[in-house]
């Protein structure tokens, strides 16, 4: 190519403030397909850790089922679905539709697609996502127990269970701030 053409090929490619235009030089169409083959084909490759974590969750899950068959599945679904979902989420979600309602960002139909799509993601996370939490749950509380038996706070019926939800509270945002702190301070 001629020095004097390479100019227009650069000049049209990218425009003041960095923004990339369409190709407009028949030599730049191939180039351009060749890397949006490779972009799809990056994209099919499987990437380890994504199998190995989604391994782990079903070994786990499958842990714990095979420990709630013994007590029901079912109750122990729902009594997660209880807490996941209960009242109180349903309650704040409620509150929330009314605050927004009566002084909205942007004033939409009250079914706007966003507002069924929410709905629905909802409904997703009460069948699916709820249920897979319960398992993995039970199925690493049982791993744990297992292999690790101090960790498991034994029942002392002086001292309030909330008092141990406080303190477990205040460790996780203790261990937050000890790792948040070196981010912002050096």
């Amino acid at each position: 190519m001629a020095s004097g053409m390479s100019g227009v090929v650069d000049s049209a490619r990218q425009v003041p403030g960095g923004a990339v235009r369409a190709a407009t030089h028949s030599s730049e169409i191939p180039e351009r397909l060749a890397w949006a083959g490779a972009a799809l084909r990056a994209g099919r490759t499987a990437y380890l850790p994504t199998i190995v974590i989604a391994g782990v969750a079903g070994w786990l899950s499958w842990r714990g089922w095979i420990a709630l068959a013994q007590t029901g599945i079912g109750s122990s679904v729902n009594a997660g679905r209880y807490e996941l979902a209960g009242p109180v989420v349903l309650s704040f979600v409620f509150v929330v539709c009314v605050i927004e309602r009566i002084a909205p960002a942007q004033r939409r139909p009250v079914l706007a697609r966003g507002h069924l799509l929410d709905v629905c993601y909802l409904l997703c996370y009460a069948l699916f996502v709820v249920p897979l939490i319960v398992l993995l749950g039970t199925g690493f509380a049982g791993l744990l127990a297992r292999a690790q038996p101090w960790l498991v706070l034994p029942r002392i019926p002086q001292v309030p269970s909330w008092c141990f939800l406080a303190l477990a509270v205040l460790g996780i945002d203790a261990v937050d701030w000890l790792t948040h702190r070196p981010s912002c301070c050096w």
